[in-house]
């Protein structure tokens, strides 16, 4: 059994329960509207990161990681909440033998009107530990090995640095990934197709599984 523990935290809550985290109205012609990330003809943020979520837990359980999650199922539970709960976790089995992952997806906008923007990043707190970096380096080396840099500068060490609450607040190892833009057209269906919702699971996953190798 592989003795790093990972937390899973899906961002934001499904359906309504988060306002904002959304993409602008859909088209019919273009998108298909009973897709499970869709409510009230649009893309929900919460719903795809608990898909994802749910998938990437599948395949570590099944390569011996041990998997915790500190997201609601369905409701959009507090920062701080979450952050407790992952550093509980923590405390038991050791920080050095946990890292935590944060997956959501992007938004140029305010889910009014469609953007340019493209592609994903992997997000480090100011003062992150080594390992922090190690980790983002290298889930973000598969994600371009997958060709979804996108179309935005990518930053010397391949790392965007943010002081985002459950980055900085963390005990462990801790990333926050941004999987594409869903108000952006072409991003958005790629995030509604499950060819590239395997891929998006298949870098997160190579990237940890190459961190737990040391």
């Amino acid at each position: 059994m592989n003795n790093i523990h990972v937390i899973l935290d899906c961002g934001h809550g499904m359906n309504d329960t988060t306002q904002g985290k959304y993409s602008p109205l859909l088209d019919p012609g273009e998108f298909n509207l009973r897709d499970v990330t869709v409510y009230q003809n649009r893309f929900r943020e919460g719903n795809f990161n608990r898909l994802i979520g749910q998938r990437l837990e599948r395949m570590l359980r099944d390569a011996g990681f041990e998997v915790h999650t500190v997201s609601d199922n369905y409701n959009d539970n507090s920062l701080s909440d979450r952050v407790n709960k992952a550093n509980q976790i923590a405390a038991k089995y050791g920080k050095g033998n946990c890292i935590y992952i944060s997956i959501h997806s992007n938004a140029a906008g305010n889910g009014t009107n469609w953007n340019n923007a493209t592609g994903v990043s992997v997000h480090c707190c100011r003062k992150s530990s080594e390992n922090s970096k190690k980790l983002a380096r290298l889930i973000y080396k598969h994600v371009l090995d997958k060709g979804y840099a996108g179309n935005r500068s990518i930053p010397e060490g391949h790392i965007w640095y943010n002081d985002f609450y459950v980055l900085k607040h963390t005990t462990m190892p801790a990333v926050l990934v941004e999987n594409l833009f869903y108000d952006n057209k072409s991003d958005l269906k790629q995030l509604m197709d499950d060819k590239h919702r395997n891929e998006i699971v298949s870098y997160l996953y190579q990237g940890i599984l190459e961190f737990a190798a040391g």
